[in-house]
C-alpha cells in the first residue's frame, strides 16, 4: 500500500510539473510571437550597435546580442505567417547582428569555432559580396587574435579580393591595414611594404572624402610602424613628428598614432613619453574592459619597474597574474620577461629565473613559429602571384583571341563586301555591254533595212525614168 501511495504521489508531481512547464512555454510563445514592425527592429539594431561601440566586455555584449537574435528568429516566423514582405529586411538586420556578435563576443573570446559557425550562417542568409567580404574580415580578425597570422591573412585576402572588384577603392583601406599589421608581426617586411603602397593608392583614389587628410596620415603611421618593427626608431619618429594629431578626425587612426608613438619612444628609451602615449592609446581603445588588454598591463608594469614605483608594480602584477593564471594563450615572451624583472625587484630570484626560463622557451618556440609562418606566407604570396599571373595570362589570351576573331571578322566582312561589289560591278558592266551590243545590232539592222529600201527606191526610180524615156521617143515618132 505504501508503494502505491508513493507511486501515486510521484506521478501526480510529474504531471503537475509538466503542466506548469507547458503553461510557461505557451506564455513564452505568446510573448515571442507578438508582431514587431521592421522599422522598430531597425531602431533596436541602431541602439544595440551604439551600445556595443562603448566600452563593454564580451560577456556584456553577448547579453545584448543573443536576446535580440532570438527576437529576430521569432519575428521572421511571425512576419512569414502574416505574408509580410519584410523577410529580406529582417535577414539584413540578423546579418548585421551576427557580424557584431562575431566582432564583440566570439573574436574577443578567441573562439574560432563559433566565429566560423556564424560565418557559415551569414553565407546561408546572403550572397551579397559586400557582406561576405565583411564576414571574411571578421573571420580574419578572430584568427589574428588567436595569433594564427597566416590563416588570418588568408581570410583578410579573401575579403580584400572581393572588395577589389568594387568601384569604391576606399573599401580596401582597413583590410590592407589589417594584412599589413599581420605581415609586420610575421617580420615579412617586403610584403608589408607592397601592401602599404596599395594602401596609399586606395587612399589617393578618393581625395574628395571628408576624412582624406586623416587617411593620408594613416599611411605615414603604417610606414612608421614598419620602421619601428625594423628597429629604425629615429626614422619612424621623423615621420610621426610631422603628423598633427589634432587634425586626425577618426579615433581609430588616432589610437594607432599614439600606439606607434609609444613604441617608438620606448625604442629610444624615452620611457616617460612612451608611457604617456600608451595611456592615450588605451583611453581610445574600444574594448577597454576586455581581458585582451593584458598587453597594456604588461607595458604599464614595465614602465612602473623603470620608475621604481613599487605600488604600481604590485597593482599591475596582480592584474597580469590573474589573467594568465588560467589562460595559456596570454603567456608570451614579453609577459614572462616583465614578470621576471618584477620578481627580481622583489629579490625573489628563483621565481625570476623560472619566468626568464619560460620567456626564453616561448621565444624559441615563437621564433620557430615565425620562421615557419614566414615560409608559409612567402609560399602563399608566390602562389597568389602565380594565380594572379595565370588569370592575367588567361585574360590576355582571351583578349588576343577576341582581337584575332575581331580582325578575322573585319577581314572576312571586307572580303565579302569586296566580292559583292565586284560581282555587282561585273553585272552592271555586263548589262551595259549587252545593252550596247543590242543597240549596235538594232542600228545595223536599221541600216540594212534602210539601205535595202534605198536600193529598191533607186531601182524603182531608175525603172520609172527608163520607162519615161522610152515613151518619149515613140510619142515624138508618132507625132
Amino acid at each position: 500500500m505504501k508503494k502505491i501511495i508513493i507511486l501515486f504521489c510521484l506521478v501526480s508531481g510529474f504531471c503537475w510539473s509538466q503542466k506548469k512547464i507547458e503553461t510557461s512555454t505557451t506564455k513564452e510563445k505568446a510573448e515571442n510571437t507578438k508582431y514587431v514592425s521592421l522599422d522598430s527592429l531597425k531602431v533596436i539594431l541602431v541602439y544595440n550597435s551604439d551600445k556595443l561601440k562603448g566600452r563593454l566586455s564580451s560577456k556584456a555584449a553577448s547579453k545584448i546580442i543573443y536576446p535580440f537574435l532570438k527576437v529576430l528568429k521569432n519575428q521572421k516566423k511571425t512576419h512569414s505567417q502574416r505574408n509580410s514582405k519584410d523577410k529580406e529586411g529582417i535577414n539584413l538586420i540578423q546579418i548585421e547582428t551576427i557580424l557584431d556578435l562575431i566582432r564583440y563576443v566570439h573574436a574577443q573570446n578567441r573562439s574560432i569555432d563559433s566565429t566560423f559557425y556564424y560565418h557559415k550562417k551569414i553565407i546561408e542568409l546572403t550572397n551579397d559580396p559586400k557582406i561576405l567580404a565583411d564576414s571574411y574580415g571578421r573571420l580574419g580578425y578572430a584568427y589574428s587574435l588567436n595569433n594564427m597570422k597566416v590563416k588570418a591573412i588568408d581570410y583578410y585576402e579573401k575579403g580584400l579580393n572581393i572588395k577589389r572588384k568594387f568601384k569604391n577603392k576606399h573599401k580596401l583601406i582597413y583590410p590592407l591595414v589589417n594584412i599589413t599589421n599581420c605581415l609586420i608581426e610575421l617580420e615579412s617586411y617586403e610584403h608589408a611594404k607592397h601592401h602599404i603602397i596599395e594602401l596609399t593608392q586606395a587612399i589617393e583614389s578618393n581625395p574628395e572624402s571628408n576624412i582624406y587628410e586623416s587617411r593620408k596620415k594613416l599611411v605615414k603611421i603604417m610606414q612608421a610602424k614598419l620602421l619601428t618593427a625594423k628597429k629604425k626608431y629615429k626614422e619612424a619618429l621623423q615621420i610621426l613628428n610631422k603628423i598633427d594629431s589634432t587634425k586626425i578626425k577618426r579615433e581609430t587612426i588616432k589610437r594607432r598614432y599614439f600606439s606607434i608613438l609609444s613604441e617608438t619612444y620606448k625604442g629610444i628609451n624615452n620611457f616617460s613619453l612612451g608611457e604617456l602615449y600608451l595611456d592615450k592609446a588605451y583611453i581610445l581603445n574600444e574594448n577597454i574592459l576586455d581581458i585582451s588588454n593584458i598587453g597594456y598591463y604588461v607595458q604599464k608594469l614595465s614602465y612602473a619597474l623603470h620608475a621604481n614605483n613599487l605600488k604600481k608594480s604590485d597593482t599591475y602584477f596582480k592584474k597580469i597574474n590573474k589573467i594568465i593564471l588560467n589562460n595559456d594563450k596570454y603567456k608570451k615572451f614579453e609577459t614572462f620577461t616583465v614578470l621576471s624583472r618584477y620578481y627580481s625587484s622583489k629579490k625573489e630570484f628563483q621565481k625570476a629565473f623560472v619566468c626568464l626560463e619560460s620567456a626564453w622557451f616561448l621565444k624559441n618556440s615563437n621564433d620557430i613559429l615565425i620562421a615557419k609562418n614566414k615560409i608559409d606566407i612567402d609560399s602563399y604570396f608566390i602562389k597568389y602571384n602565380k594565380q594572379f599571373q595565370e588569370i592575367k595570362q588567361l585574360s590576355n589570351s582571351k583578349d588576343q583571341i577576341i582581337t584575332k576573331n575581331r580582325s578575322f571578322y573585319i577581314n572576312s566582312t571586307l572580303f565579302i563586301v569586296f566580292i559583292s561589289f565586284t560581282v555587282i560591278a561585273l553585272l552592271i558592266t555586263a548589262l551595259y555591254v549587252s545593252k550596247t551590243f543590242r543597240k549596235k545590232r538594232e542600228y545595223k539592222a536599221e541600216l540594212q533595212i534602210l539601205s535595202k529600201k534605198t536600193i529598191l527606191d533607186s531601182k524603182q526610180l531608175f525603172l520609172e525614168n527608163m520607162s519615161h524615156e522610152i515613151r518619149t521617143p515613140i510619142t515624138s515618132i508618132m507625132g
